[in-house]
């Protein structure tokens, strides 16, 4: 299991690494309201073949919480100029990406699931 981890380079580089959660599923009645349907909808795609779900509602905080915080530091430091970003998944080929938000949920009800190849599990 990897761990949370902050790295920061002299030159302004940083390495954050944060887990993925998984998420189960099944039906068991635990699960209501949109992972219940995102699971319909992965059903019904995936012909249940059911294939390991990413929960990427805590990445996605951290990164906008973060994000948040570095852009107000530099304009209380005045600074200008571009701002590079770069996301790496690392071992999740075949996993199917879930974000807990109505907007994402009818993105894939109306475009489907991106072709992510064939699970290696």
């Amino acid at each position: 299991m990897d761990l949370t981890g902050l790295r920061w380079w002299h030159n302004g580089n940083v390495r954050l690494t944060i887990p993925l959660n998984l998420l189960e599923n099944s039906f068991d009645g635990v699960y209501e309201g949109l992972h219940k349907e995102f699971i319909e909808i992965m059903d019904r795609n995936f012909q249940q073949h059911r294939r390991r779900t990413l929960d990427l509602d805590e990445w996605m905080m951290v990164v906008l919480g973060l994000t948040g915080r570095y852009l107000d530091l530099r304009d209380s430091l005045k600074l200008k100029g571009p701002i590079w970003g770069k996301a790496l998944f690392a071992k999740v080929r075949g996993d199917v990406p879930f974000i807990g938000m109505p907007s994402y949920l009818a993105a894939v009800r109306d475009n489907g699931f991106a072709d992510s190849g064939e699970a290696d599990h």
